[in-house]
């Protein structure tokens, strides 16, 4: 696990992230907080889109715009 300083963090963030693929990243604030930096996962497929027709869309939307 590695810790690096809020000023550390951000002159090297590319570096923080690649080392955060592969352990937990702690940065600490000026006020002695710390963060915890860590990978959650690639996302090689596109999220699912919903299967709505044209016609469901445009009833959401005039719906959406008549509660307001």
């Amino acid at each position: 696990m590695s810790v690096y300083t809020f000023q550390e963090a951000t002159q090297q963030f590319a570096h923080l992230l690649e080392e955060a693929k592969h352990d937990r990243v702690l940065v600490t604030n000026l006020n002695g907080e710390r963060f915890a930096i860590q990978f959650v996962a690639n996302q090689l497929n596109p999220p699912a889109k919903p299967n709505l027709t044209r016609d469901e869309i445009v009833s959401y939307i005039r719906e959406t715009r008549e509660r307001i």
